[in-house]
């Protein structure tokens, strides 16, 4: 049955490329017109931090009742935070951070919060502050040096991949695992700009986790038509290419990836959302690797293939006549001794 599907779709290279192209095409034009979605992670706050000096293990025992308290202190106020965040600094030393409209007074909250907070644990280290800043200004360098690294990252990963893969499984398999990584990358990408999903730090390491599940298919799809070629010779149409495709090792997996990234999907609905939105754009990433590996990989190793195969069989053709020529030049001289 898979060989039979990928027979059949293995040759259309061209239609595979365009709906590549078309999925991309429109989240540019959606991009274009409506702008990155990154409205909450560029919005500006202000941020409440409870620094707490505690002991690890007595952090862990204490941090519920220290969460009451804060959020007691706050609703006392007839304030409501809009994002909670938790840092562990060091071993003794960790951050509750509580974010709020920039318009929103917090000197009375927070010198409140202080004296709850040292009144409940005399005996312990605690600090308040606040200020205002953008979501992702903590990131070293900002929100675009951020973005620029991501890409950097991918385009380093999928040039590695691309020399190992080379180097390892020759060099159409090489240059298939880019194509596959670069597609994977830009499908996923377009339907997370065509859906507006806010772009965040989450959501760029969705992606790149959808790059190396492409990366680590084509590795799979390499082995096995390595394999193929040295029981049947060159990979050369859609038949002996079909052969060669993991598609039942493709399924179980993506499907075993799908289950983990649903689990971690439901854990962050309930604790934390940035969980929630690596596990919503890494499963359209997983989509992408699934259509990439299963559908454009062997069409473009099927349309690369061919080629190599010819200038292989015409140098083999060349030095086959050259061996003749000298042979017979051989037994001519060999011949004109003799007489």
């Amino acid at each position: 049955m898979s060989k039979n599907f990928t027979a059949k779709t293995s040759p259309k290279w061209i239609l595979w490329s365009v709906i590549t192209a078309v999925i991309v095409l429109i989240g540019v034009v959606i991009m274009a017109i409506f702008g990155v979605n990154n409205a909450v992670s560029t919005q500006p706050c202000q941020k409440l931090v409870v620094n707490v000096q505690m002991a690890n293990t007595f952090y862990e025992e204490e941090r519920g009742d220290i969460e009451d308290i804060c959020e007691q202190a706050i609703a006392d106020a007839g304030l409501k935070a809009i994002a909670v965040s938790y840092d562990d600094l060091s071993t003794s030393e960790h951050e509750l951070v509580y974010s709020f409209d920039t318009d929103v007074e917090l000197t009375a909250l927070k010198d409140a919060l202080q004296a709850e907070l040292r009144a409940a644990y005399p005996d312990q280290d605690f600090a308040t502050m606040s200020y205002k800043q953008n979501v992702l200004e903590n990131l070293p360098g900002g929100y675009t040096a951020f973005l620029v690294r991501n890409i950097l990252a991918g385009a380093v990963m999928a040039v590695l991949a691309f020399a190992y893969v080379s180097l390892r499984y020759k060099l159409w398999n090489g240059i298939t695992a880019f194509v596959s990584a670069v597609a994977t990358v830009a499908i996923a990408c377009g339907l997370v700009v065509a859906t507006r999903i806010v772009i965040t730090s989450s959501v760029m390491y969705g992606v790149l986790f959808a790059e190396l599940v492409s990366l680590a298919l084509s590795v799979l799809f390499a082995a096995k038509a390595e394999a193929a070629e040295k029981k049947n010779g060159a990979l050369t149409d859609a038949e002996t290419v079909s052969e060669a495709v993991p598609v039942c090792d493709t399924i179980k997996l993506c499907g075993g990836i799908a289950v983990a990234l649903l689990a971690v999907g439901i854990v962050g609905i309930f604790c934390a959302a940035n969980f929630a939105w690596f596990a919503l754009v890494a499963a359209l990433g997983l989509l992408s690797a699934v259509y990439s590996s299963l559908l454009l990989a062997p069409s473009v190793f099927l349309a690369l293939r061919k080629p190599f195969a010819k200038a292989a069989a015409e140098k083999a053709r060349y030095d086959y006549k050259k061996g003749v020529k000298k042979a017979k030049k051989e037994e001519a001289s060999e011949g004109a001794k003799e007489e």
